[in-house]
């Protein structure tokens, strides 16, 4: 990563980071024609260079992201299906902050802070007789923030 102006100016340079990322996926029949399973998995650990808007002085954030997705699909007879998924996406932040990036002045500023994430469905659909279709579905998601915010600033 090159250096910044201001960088250059405060002699810092910028460490040379790899991101890392493993991958896996895995799914087939579990009964033949009636039911079938899928499952997906994600470990991410990405770094991302930064400087201190005041100071210029160089810091890292490096965020982590471990998803996990598992998926049953099954068939009760030849003109239905069923179907229920989670996904897991759930994101950790070291030295990130939750000002904006031009008041940053040095690494007090800086926490770590949790972005749990996931998702849950199930729905259904098929043939309730010969004229009448249904089509049904549930979905869940929950999405929160957590050590968003300076515990110093609160006193705690």
């Amino acid at each position: 990563i090159a250096e910044t102006p201001c960088q250059k100016q405060n002699r810092v340079v910028n460490p040379s980071i790899l991101s890392k990322t493993s991958e896996a996926t895995l799914g087939g029949p579990v009964m033949k024609d009636r039911l079938w399973f899928f499952a997906a998995g994600r470990w991410e650990k990405t770094a991302t260079a930064n400087t201190f808007a005041q100071t210029g002085a160089a810091y890292t954030r490096t965020d982590t992201n471990r998803r996990g997705e598992v998926k049953l699909t099954g068939r009760l007879r030849a003109v239905d299906m069923l179907q229920g998924a989670f996904v897991n996406n759930g994101t950790e932040q070291a030295n990130t902050s939750p000002i904006a990036a031009s008041r940053l002045v040095d690494a007090s500023t800086l926490l770590t802070r949790q972005l749990p994430n996931w998702l849950a469905t199930v729905n259904y659909h098929g043939a309730l007789g010969s004229r009448m279709f249904v089509r049904l579905q549930y979905s869940q998601k929950v999405q929160k923030f957590r050590k968003y915010f300076l515990s110093r600033l609160k006193g705690g």
